[in-house]
């Protein structure tokens, strides 16, 4: 089967794997892969890939930096022109890669312009979060409309239950999570950063579920289906030096044990918290492209892993998805008439 499949965070470790996965696939893909800047150093690695991939499949690097709404707009534009124009087959895939992890306590903001009274939106929201929202949604005119799959790769952190955090700082506040604007209490400004993550990941499950239920009733989009996978915690060389802060021993010693013990842990714990990218990209691109047991994608699924796994009880709950729905489309300006569904 044809079709464009487009991956964010194509640079990465995980959007690597997943991208190089792609080009080896004997299906005659058109693979768009993002990245927040294409000539950055870093993009490299992926360029080559292509380079040494060109005779198999059509692929093409394209800028994209998700902490910034008209860069996320400017992109779906590109695309939905592209294949109603014929230039591109319908997206068969779009895989949800691309995030923002904090490094350190302090706060950071990104650039979305959309919400009217023009406050800034906090950085783990806005690209984990806000900026998925955007992409789901402005690109599904250009969804494969029988086969069409939305994947959104989720977290172990969106658990509350698993996170780092104190119970009085699991509190459900919307309005805080986008804007940040209440500080975090004293002593826990160092775990700030990875609770507005695992926030932000809890909020993408609870969007997808909503999307999906939303598909299902609109009689034009509803083969489409939306997966959230869990990809495990991945120790791999990009994630060790951006979060070593210059650490010889983190570099030399800790890292390269935890990529160790990821490479022999798969084959005990298959879908165990530890994994390697490979893993993990194989297990989202099953999810993207392949078909269950009984020849059909489960729709709204939750995979931890290869594994299906239930949602927690937090990302769940109608009312909290019902309302991060209606907060998040008045964000970006986007309500349920203009984008066709019911």
């Amino acid at each position: 089967m044809s079709g464009t499949i487009i991956i964010t965070g194509a640079a990465g470790g995980l959007g690597l794997a997943l991208s190089e996965m792609v080009l080896q696939r004997p299906e005659q893909y058109h693979a768009v892969f993002t990245v927040r800047d294409e000539d950055a150093p870093n993009a490299k690695p992926l360029h080559d890939l292509i380079q040494s991939n060109s005779g198999k499949h059509r692929a093409c690097i394209v800028s994209l930096d998700l902490s910034k709404s008209t860069s996320i707009r400017n992109f779906c534009t590109h695309i939905n022109s592209r294949v109603s124009a014929g230039e591109l087959p319908p997206i068969r895939a779009l895989v949800l890669n691309a995030a923002y992890i904090p490094n350190g306590p302090d706060r950071k903001y990104a650039e979305f312009v959309d919400n009217q009274d023009g406050a800034k939106i906090e950085m783990n929201f806005a690209v984990n979060y806000l900026a998925n929202v955007l992409l789901a949604l402005l690109l599904l005119e250009s969804m494969d409309k029988l086969a069409g799959r939305i994947v959104y790769v989720s977290s172990i952190a969106s658990n509350p239950a698993k996170g780092k955090v104190s119970s009085n700082e699991l509190l459900w506040d919307p309005e805080d999570l986008a804007f940040a604007r209440q500080l975090p209490s004293a002593g826990s400004e160092a775990s700030d950063g990875m609770r507005r993550y695992g926030r932000s990941k809890l909020c993408q499950i609870m969007f997808m579920q909503k999307l999906q239920k939303h598909l299902n009733s609109t009689p034009s989009l509803n083969e489409l289906c939306v997966v959230g996978v869990d990809p495990g915690v991945m120790v791999h060389p990009n994630l060790i030096r951006k979060h070593s802060n210059n650490s010889i021993i983190i570099e030399k010693l800790i890292g390269p044990a935890l990529m160790a013990y990821s490479k022999v842990a798969q084959y005990v714990w298959p879908n165990g918290t530890f994994r390697t990218v490979n893993k993990s990209a194989s297990d989202i691109m099953s999810a993207a492209l392949d078909l269950d047991s009984q020849g059909e994608c489960l729709k709204g699924a939750y995979l931890n892993g290869s594994k299906h796994e239930e949602p927690t009880a937090w990302a769940k709950d109608e009312d909290k998805q019902n309302e991060i729905w209606e907060f998040s489309l008045k964000l970006v300006r986007l309500n349920k008439s203009e984008l066709g569904l019911c």
